[in-house]
């Protein structure tokens, strides 16, 4: 028979919830998390995944208090005293996937947080009315496809440099008002990885609505880009980018005919997808898709 002697309770400051918008699941599995002081650049701490797949951060610098106790901050102590929060410290915070499904982030976080629970972006692609199930990660090109999806492909280019877009983030809507991203890598490549739209018109009934074929459904889907370079800000200690400043760009110009042969930008595009087939984003007459941010020149 054993008896407790001993026990001690410790607090989490940072726990991450990673999701996969394409599969709406969580992620479990696979990712390489760390993070370091933004003032320092050291110690790093890297994350461990806990049984419920949350990845979560112990010791990391400043925040032994919060952590250990001897209580949580603002509750009694012995002779009545009150325990002070710990001072609030910026940390960095970087992802990587060791299976390349989904492109590299950094962040910031000031910790601690002011909420219980796991972290949330400020800032995320998940339409305001909806509470996010977790943190955001966006496919990345290397991706293979999951079942019952297909991909709208391409690389962004910029209109005035000619140069790779990097961080330029794709926004497609679809027939039944769903909407989903991409964001690009540091060549300007990008995969936006979407379930089928729902088959509004019947096709489950036999035979199919109209005499068609599955592989003959076609869908529309509206296209927009995201890209402002001088808003997207750097992060200490790590060549990505500041998540948050990537995912709130503004809207952009898309060139689908170079100015040479006529075209002219314009906020959107629509398109269509065919069922079972990939579609990639192109400006007439070139390899990639050319953007340009609203404010440049005409």
């Amino acid at each position: 028979m054993w008896h407790v002697l001993e026990s001690q309770n410790t607090y989490t400051p940072l726990g991450i919830r990673f999701w996969d918008p394409v599969i709406d699941e969580q992620i479990g599995e696979a990712l390489h998390v760390r993070a370091w002081p933004e003032d320092a650049n050291q110690p790093v701490v890297h994350a461990h995944r806990t049984r419920s797949n949350i990845y979560a951060f112990d010791s990391l610098p400043g925040m032994r208090a919060l952590e250990f106790g001897p209580s949580r901050a603002g509750t009694p102590t012995r002779a009545g005293e009150v325990q002070s929060p710990p001072a609030n410290r910026g940390f960095v915070v970087e992802v990587t996937d060791l299976k390349r499904r989904y492109l590299d982030v950094g962040f910031r976080v000031n910790l601690p947080l002011p909420y219980r629970g796991v972290f949330l972006l400020n800032g995320s692609l998940s339409p305001p009315q909806i509470s996010p199930k977790g943190f955001h990660l966006y496919s990345a090109p290397t991706r293979t496809l999951p079942p019952a999806t297909t991909v709208i492909r391409g690389e962004f280019e910029d209109q005035w440099t000619g140069r790779p877009a990097p961080n330029a983030v794709l926004r497609i809507t679809a027939e039944d008002d769903s909407i989903w991203y991409a964001l690009a890598d540091q060549r300007g490549r990008f995969a936006a990885i979407l379930p089928y739209p729902t088959l509004i018109d019947g096709l489950a009934s036999s035979p199919p609505a109209g005499g068609r074929t599955l592989s003959a459904h076609t869908w529309q889907l509206l296209v927009e880009v995201l890209y402002e370079p001088h808003h997207v800000a750097d992060l200490p200690g790590t060549a990505l980018k500041d998540y948050p400043s990537v995912l709130t760009q503004s809207t952009a110009n898309i060139w689908s005919r170079l100015p040479e042969h006529g075209g002219s930008p314009r906020p959107d595009l629509t398109t269509q997808i065919r069922f079972g087939e990939e579609l990639t984003l192109r400006t007439d007459g070139l390899a990639a898709l050319r953007v340009s941010p609203s404010s440049s020149p005409p």
